[in-house]
Formats: structure tokens, sequence, C-alpha cells
């Protein structure tokens, strides 16, 4: 029994790549806490980023192939909502850090901002409402409908 749960946890740590993941967070200051709570709060918005991202370019090739399933279709961006909402909920982990904690550790990100993230921009693009075509902009408006419910 010992042997067969010590199987399962290799087969999901193996599968997950755990040891690497948790190998990712690198604190370069001397307030380890303060900037382990920035990191992983980054780093887990950029995953949950390339999600939504994935989802929403599916969605977008969905609809602008045809795609007349409106059940498949709200289904899809019901999830996108999802994500986004979730996004939104670990965002919240950054309130654990006073705007002082931050700053201790501030100076190590130098010049670097979140705006900078290649996935954000392209982010920011898909849900673009000031694109010309009417896709992004009716994209943008069912997920906003959404994520107000």
């Amino acid at each position: 029994s010992a042997n067969l749960n010590k199987a399962k946890a290799n087969n999901y740590s193996k599968y997950l790549n755990i040891d690497q993941l948790l190998s990712l967070q690198n604190t370069v200051s001397s307030f380890e806490q303060e900037e382990l709570i920035f990191i992983v709060t980054h780093q887990s918005i950029e995953l949950w980023f390339k999600v939504l991202i994935l989802t929403l370019e599916r969605l977008q090739t969905k609809i602008l192939g045809g795609d007349n399933d409106i059940i498949n279709l709200t289904n899809d961006v019901r999830q996108c909502c999802i994500f986004m909402k979730t996004i939104i909920r670990i965002m919240k982990g950054i309130e654990a850090l006073s705007s002082s904690k931050f700053n201790n550790f501030r100076h190590c990100l130098k010049s670097a901002s979140g705006m900078q993230s290649a996935q954000y921009i392209k982010l920011e693009k898909i849900l673009s409402f000031n694109e010309s075509t009417n896709i992004n902009n009716n994209l943008s408006s069912m997920l906003m409908a959404f994520i107000i419910e």
C-alpha cells in the first residue's frame, strides 16, 4: 500500500513536473516570504494567461469559422470568464503585501513591470475594444457580460 501511494505520488509529481515548478521561484532579496508571495502570484497569473489565451483563440477560430452552435460558444465564453475570475482572485494574493513590504524588495525588480508580460500584451490585443474587427468587440462584450453576471 505504501509503495502504491509512493508510485502514485511519483507519477503525479513527474506528470506535473512539480520539482521543476517549485524550483522556479528564485528570490533575490532578504525579504524572502514577501518576495515569494509576489513571484508565486505573478507566475500563477502567467499560467492562467496561457490557458485563457488558448481558450480565447479557440473561441475566435470557432466564431470566424462560422460555428453557430450557441450552446457550445456560450460554454466557451463561460469558461473564459471562469479563467478571468480565477486570475482576478489570484491577484488578490498581492493584497497580502503591504506597500512597505513590497517596497522592501521592489528595487530588485529594477524597471520590470507586469505590463511587460508578453502574454498580458497578447491578451490585451485579443480583448481590445479598439480593434477594427467586430470579432474582438463582440467577444469582449460577451466576456464582460458574463464576468459581471
